[in-house]
């Protein structure tokens, strides 16, 4: 079953809903935007929990090291079900370095690629946490659903661990024949907020961030010389979490991004 805070039914969306006006700040790690939706996501999640016939348990996306807008919004939901269980799907695999910008440009984005692209990219092996998943009704809470596509690769990697139900818990449903057109939606709605260097730099100053992938993407994106300024903005101690978050990403070691990875340190 899914459920959802708001539904996107046709092309363009309106993005002047309220729904819109602390998503962007959630992708990008911010947590006040992650415990606000956490807490419109909490009436939903305690329906399914009443209702179900079986333990549940909340889960999110799989991740490496860090995370997504997604697991953070899990988080702030489990902090405010107390006694609900809470488990994080990893992925196996170390990540590969991109090896050029060209790479990036076109793959390091999936909000920007089409319903083809999404379709046909590599499954990636997952970490399931058995004994907690067997059994147990799993909320899976994500920030959008465009295509399917994710959630197919999700429910069936956790097929493997022998739930008893799989529910859906969203802040955004795009109705399929819409995202699988549109799929590029998702990143015009990333980039309604938060777009350019002066917004980029006013987020990292005045905010309380867990840095995520999406983040540490977004800064990539920039050129060498804005993110020169973004990082001069900032003092020693942001840039040494950025450069830290960068690393643990693990995309971002070859010769491709030295020279911006560097900008980090300085």
């Amino acid at each position: 079953m899914l459920r959802a805070l708001h539904r996107i039914k046709s092309y363009p969306p309106d993005l002047s809903h309220p729904i819109f006006a602390h998503y962007p700040a959630m992708k990008l790690g911010d947590r006040p935007a992650a415990e606000h939706f956490g807490a419109l996501l909490a009436p939903l999640a305690g329906a399914i929990v009443a209702n179900a016939k079986a333990p549940c348990v909340l889960t999110a996306p799989p991740m490496r090291l860090l995370p997504s807008g997604a697991n953070l919004v899990c988080a702030a939901l489990a902090r405010r079900m107390k006694g609900l269980a809470h488990t994080t799907l990893r992925l196996k695999q170390p990540a590969r370095p991109y090896d050029s910008t060209a790479e990036f440009d076109a793959c390091g984005d999936y909000a920007r690629l089409d319903y083809r692209s999404r379709r046909e990219g590599q499954d990636e092996a997952v970490m399931l946490d058995i004994p907690v998943i067997a059994g147990h009704e799993v909320i899976v809470v994500n920030d959008i659903n465009v295509t399917g596509t994710q959630m197919r690769r999700i429910a069936s990697a956790l097929e493997r661990g022998h739930p008893a139900r799989v529910h859906w818990l969203l802040i955004i449903n795009v109705d399929r024949c819409v995202g699988r057109r549109f799929a590029h939606l998702e990143s015009e709605i990333n980039h309604s907020r938060i777009a350019s260097q002066s917004e980029m730099i006013a987020l990292l100053r005045s905010r309380d961030l867990s840095y995520t992938s999406k983040f540490v993407a977004r800064l990539m994106s920039f050129g060498t010389a804005s993110l020169a300024h973004i990082f001069a903005a900032l003092d020693a101690s942001k840039r040494q979490a950025i450069a830290a978050a960068i690393a643990a990403e693990g995309l971002y070691s070859g010769d491709a991004f030295r020279e911006k990875v560097a900008l980090a340190g300085g």
